[in-house]
């Protein structure tokens, strides 16, 4: 899987797809202009899910679940995520975590933790045999961090048949990025748990990346799929306040994956 370095300008998803000549169709051409796409990501969704946890730490609250539409959100003192209903190729999602001070209700090394995930299953079409390939663009906004704050994106996507079993060598993606500060304080971004060489968000904290493959295409007979994106973001705050007083916190205030057939 390739991993495109992130431009220098926050493009929306609807201009990259006007470049890449993708809008209309969602396909590849068959070469001759006049006969359709070969494959197709159809606006059709199968199955969706989201979920939330959020958890301040305080042994005497449980954690709080939901599983629901558009915008519901779960809370727990000071920790707190939301999903937005997912689209056929898009799924996007929040989390804040913000610790408590310790006391007698906290157990020594806990933290507090907000997850967000969300996943959507749509129709995908061949209508030609053929090797099919895909981008996914990640596109995270405002990751806030204090202390020993962490924030976590997991991005992962895979081809299925018709019934919902794994296609052989149909993994698209499957990485997660790390978000920690760094001694300067600013944030450094690791990805697949590669130390040794992290990236960088912007100075307001935004990150933009596009995941590429597999670069060999997936081979499909033509028929009927389905195409799972999934999108799962966890914000981690340790139980503990830092040398100025402040509250850990770690903190996403959105982020967004959207999948294209390239």
């Amino acid at each position: 899987m390739l991993i495109d370095k992130p431009s220098k300008t926050l493009l929306t998803f609807t201009l990259s797809l006007l470049l890449m000549g993708l809008l209309g169709n969602n396909g590849c051409g068959d070469g001759n202009g006049d006969n359709g796409p070969d494959a197709e990501i159809v606006n059709n969704i199968i199955s969706t899910q989201i979920l939330g946890q959020a958890d301040d730490a305080d042994s005497t609250t449980p954690a709080d679940r939901y599983t629901g539409p558009a915008e519901l959100s779960a809370m727990d003192q000071r920790t707190n995520s939301s999903s937005v209903q997912p689209l056929f190729n898009e799924v996007a999602g929040k989390a804040e975590a913000e610790s408590l001070d310790p006391s007698a209700n906290t157990v020594t090394g806990d933290e507090a933790v907000a997850t967000s995930f969300n996943k959507v299953v749509s129709e995908f079409r061949v209508d030609n045999n053929g090797r099919f390939t895909f981008d996914i663009a990640l596109d995270v906004d405002q990751v806030a961090l204090r202390h020993d704050g962490i924030v976590s994106i997991q991005v992962a996507a895979a081809l299925l048949d018709n019934q919902g079993a794994a296609v052989p060598n149909g993994g698209i993606a499957n990485i997660t990025f790390r978000f920690q500060q760094n001694e300067g304080d600013s944030i450094d971004v690791v990805i697949a748990d590669d130390e040794d060489n992290p990236d960088n968000t912007q100075a307001n904290g935004d990150y933009n990346r596009t995941l590429s493959g597999p670069s060999s295409g997936v081979n499909l007979q033509a028929g009927s799929y389905r195409l799972e994106l999934d999108l799962r973001i966890t914000a981690r705050a340790p139980v503990q306040v830092g040398d100025d007083g402040q509250r850990h916190r770690a903190a996403v205030e959105a982020a967004k994956a959207t999948i294209t057939l390239r």
